[in-house]
């Protein structure tokens, strides 16, 4: 049986904010890869950008992020907007 990764948190909780801010995804578990999307699709191993960077936010935006490491099964999807 493969073990399930913790789901990535945000550095903002989803909000309408008057200025525009950079936002920080956090992988929970150690070693494991973030990947995000910002189309509404879901993240997987080969859809999404990896995260490397804060994502600068300055237009309502629908964020979708997992969490992936090898030999493990994915996180479940988080969403804010």
């Amino acid at each position: 049986m493969r073990a399930i990764i913790e789901p990535p948190t945000f550095s903002a909780a989803g909000a309408l904010l008057e200025e525009p801010f950079s936002l920080y995804l956090f992988p929970e578990t150690p070693g494991s890869i973030v990947r995000y999307t910002l189309d509404h699709s879901e993240p997987s191993e080969t859809n999404g950008t990896p995260y490397t960077e804060p994502i600068y936010i300055d237009e309502t935006t629908a964020v979708r992020a997992a969490a992936f490491m090898e030999g493990a099964a994915p996180s479940a999807s988080v969403t804010r907007t």
